[in-house]
């Protein structure tokens, strides 16, 4: 890439890209409430209670292998 008016051109679509991209992500909202539940731990056989998560942030990930 040294002709310098392609490497504007891409830097600026990068740019709108980025932008665009952050628009769309700056529309989704985190869950306001959180239900009470509690899960075994599998590890040690303790039990998580969903109220003491209350406060902190939480990511949930849903992972399978097929």
């Amino acid at each position: 890439m040294n002709n310098p008016p392609l490497r504007k051109g891409v830097i600026a679509a990068l740019l709108a890209m980025l932008t665009l991209f952050g628009l769309a992500a700056g529309q989704a909202r985190a869950a306001t409430l959180l239900p009470n539940f509690a899960l075994p731990n599998a590890m040690d056989g303790a039990t998580l209670d969903s109220r003491s998560l209350s406060g902190k942030v939480v990511l949930v990930n849903f992972f399978t292998t097929w």
